[in-house]
């Protein structure tokens, strides 16, 4: 059974060849697949079994190679849309937790090479990207020339944003908004939209996060 479980497998993969898609596999190109696969049958030989690791990485390798992604691999189209999505989503992953994620896909960026299907949806389809899409694209709460107010209890995540320490004297002061989307959002929670604010009475522009302010109330 187990023979013919692997010819099956090398059929998919000769079909995902002479489409010329890539490997759907994570960090992998089909000859590896293959020479898994290889390595997998001459132990089946050898033992008549698989081990409980070889079999649950086969059926992934089906998953994988799916007729459904298949058809989802061949349609996919790379669009200017997609990849400037994959550009925001890129600059995301490498500004936390020292760029550990995604490095393959995110290096295939920085060389203007196309994702594939599956790394696209990989990176920047999650719940954490499409977060950060949704922030970066819609219509900011505060524009260029407004005056906000900084909140009561974000001093902490102004020093994280700025990478400098600031007196309690920063909070509630007043604020002119100096640009919008001013850097990729470090974080993924609501209200992640950064902005460069010019504290009054400060000699420099800072950043902020969207939830880091409000509308400034009324001087009296």
């Amino acid at each position: 059974m187990e023979q013919e479980i692997f010819s099956e497998l090398s059929s998919h993969i000769d079909k995902w060849e002479e489409a010329n898609i890539s490997c759907p596999c994570y960090n992998k190109t089909h000859g590896e697949v293959r020479e898994i696969i290889q390595s997998m049958k001459s132990f089946y030989n050898k033992r008549d079994m698989l081990t409980y690791g070889q079999e649950s990485y086969l059926n992934a390798l089906f998953s994988d190679y799916s007729n459904e992604n298949y058809e989802q691999c061949l349609n996919w189209a790379y669009t200017e849309e997609k990849k400037a999505a994959a550009k925001t989503i890129a600059e995301y992953y490498s500004s936390i937790d020292g760029g550990a994620y995604f490095t393959a896909a995110r290096h295939k960026i920085r060389e203007d090479m196309p994702l594939s299907y599956k790394e696209w949806h990989r990176m920047c389809d999650n719940k954490y990207s499409r977060r950060i899409l949704e922030e970066v694209s819609r219509d900011p709460r505060f524009k260029k020339g407004q005056q906000v107010q900084i909140r009561v209890n974000r001093l902490s995540n102004l020093v994280k944003l700025n990478n400098v320490y600031f007196k309690r004297e920063m909070i509630e002061n007043y604020a002119i908004v100096i640009d919008d989307n001013a850097k990729i959002p470090i974080s993924n929670a609501k209200g992640c939209r950064t902005y460069k604010i010019l504290p009054i009475g400060y000699p420099k522009a800072i950043y902020a996060e969207e939830r880091d302010i409000k509308r400034a109330k009324k001087l009296k």
